[in-house]
């Protein structure tokens, strides 16, 4: 039983859909699973997000990670008795009625605009990422602010050396 637990783990794994992007700049589009929930993971906390309320978007912060699962239509079965429409009871959750939808994630840094296309495929994770040259250039603009600090790595490190 291990065993077979052990293979289903591993191929959950091997099977699971993870994409990353570097430098988002601009409005990016994504295809998301229509009926799974999604994981989108940012370099920086998300402070808040915005989107439409009436596209049927289910979002969940948590830190980095925000969470995002198109709501399902629910469809009520109908049957004809004697010339009238009667409900069965039953219902049906309808996954294919969903729309793409516009969020905007504000995270601590930097905004990110992200149109959702739900699409009929498995869960995924997308992962934000700042390369590392990109990091050396904002680091290298914050120095060139910071004349007082300058002054101090100069005047401290550098000319007693």
């Amino acid at each position: 039983m291990r065993k077979i637990l052990l293979y289903l783990s591993l191929m959950a794994f091997i099977c699971a859909k993870e994409v990353v992007i570097d430098n988002a700049i601009g409005t990016l589009h994504l295809n998301i699973s229509n009926k799974d929930v999604d994981r989108l993971v940012f370099p920086y906390k998300i402070t808040y997000k915005v989107f439409s309320k009436e596209k049927d978007l289910i979002l969940n912060v948590r830190g980095k990670e925000l969470y995002v699962k198109f709501a399902p239509v629910l469809k009520k079965e109908v049957t004809t008795v004697k010339d009238s429409i009667v409900g069965t009871g039953k219902s049906i959750m309808l996954y294919s009625k969903a729309k793409p939808a516009e969020i905007f994630v504000v995270t601590s840094k930097k905004t990110y605009s992200l149109i959702l296309h739900p699409k009929k495929q498995e869960a995924t994770t997308i992962i934000f990422t700042e390369s590392l040259a990109n990091k050396k250039e904002k680091i290298i603009k914050d120095l060139n602010k910071d004349d007082e600090y300058l002054d101090l790595i100069v005047n401290k490190l550098i000319k007693p050396v």
